[in-house]
């Protein structure tokens, strides 16, 4: 006996963010901050066939037997939740469309796409809100993400005004245009968890996101996002010298971009006038990296078989 379901979760840009640790309940942990979601994002196929004992196999963009930590955790989550679980071998298939470890809130968009397909593969029951429950605690758990599950969960460009699991912390859409188009590039990997775990960097996460979350909360628009998250990425100390080069370049031809977070590279949101601008003067500057389009995901993860 085979059981299937499939999930899908946009992907997620972290423009600026203030960190909240909450050591007695993860699931008030998280962060105040904004970002976008793209159309771009996660499907998540999970597979169950009865059997006597348990095997969990993950594949990722067709590699099979992937480690990928925050995808092992949610699986022992439910089986830790509902010992039937146990009587299955279990294989996961993440096809991500956009960098993994790079800003783009792969992991929690595997997590939230894994904790959706889980539930309805099995016909467990749990609400939408219980589910992706599962997946920020994941995320808390591996330190790979802090408010990027509830922004997955809603979509669009959101601001957390209170961090938390969904279900506890609250988001505020920021109207946009369906014609914009968030473009991308990514360069490499900035670990997460090395990133937030030096004392000075939080330090000024947690000021210049504060900063940076009032300043959008007085004029909660698109342009504002941008210069939100540009001043954000200039003041925490993030920016290598190629983000800096790009930066200045962009600035040259007046498009606000910023660093996503967290990750080595630049993203923005623009019409496609400038798209194409952008790109010819980046080709022109021998700018390498992986080019991102997409358009803005206008609804949060769910199931879609």
């Amino acid at each position: 006996m085979t059981k299937k379901a499939t999930a899908y979760s946009p992907s997620h840009i972290t423009g600026f963010f203030s960190i909240s640790e909450n050591s007695k309940s993860p699931l008030h942990s998280g962060s105040l901050g904004a970002g976008i979601c793209l159309e771009k994002g996660i499907t998540t196929q999970v597979t169950a066939t009865k059997s006597r004992g348990s095997q969990i196999t993950i594949s990722v963009n067709g590699i099979s037997n992937a480690k990928y930590p925050v995808s092992e955790l949610v699986v022992k989550k439910f089986l830790q939740k509902f010992g039937e679980l146990r009587d299955y071998n279990i294989h996961i298939d993440h096809h991500i469309e956009v960098p993994v470890g790079a800003g783009f809130g792969s992991s929690g968009g595997s997590a939230l796409s894994l904790a959706l397909a889980m539930n309805r593969c099995f016909e467990i029951g749990m609400s939408y809100i219980e589910a992706s429950q599962i997946a920020h605690l994941a995320e808390i758990e591996c330190k790979t993400g802090l408010g990027t599950v509830i922004a997955e969960s809603v979509g669009g460009i959101e601001v957390r005004t209170v961090p938390g699991a969904p279900g506890i912390g609250k988001v505020m859409g920021i109207p946009f245009s369906e014609d914009d188009i968030v473009f991308a590039v990514s360069i490499g990997k900035i670990s997460t968890k090395n990133a937030l775990s030096k004392d000075d960097v939080k330090r000024n996460i947690r000021k210049f996101g504060q900063e940076n979350f009032n300043n959008l909360i007085a004029a909660p628009d698109v342009e504002n996002f941008m210069r939100s998250s540009r001043s954000f990425s200039d003041s925490i100390g993030l920016e290598t010298k190629l983000i800096e080069r790009i930066l200045k370049l962009t600035d040259s031809i007046g498009v606000v971009a910023s660093m996503p977070m967290v990750g080595e590279g630049i993203f923005t949101i623009i019409k496609e006038d400038d798209l194409n601008r952008v790109r010819k003067l980046l080709s022109e500057e021998n700018i390498g990296g992986r080019h991102i389009i997409s358009k803005i995901a206008s609804k949060g993860a769910r199931v879609i078989d």
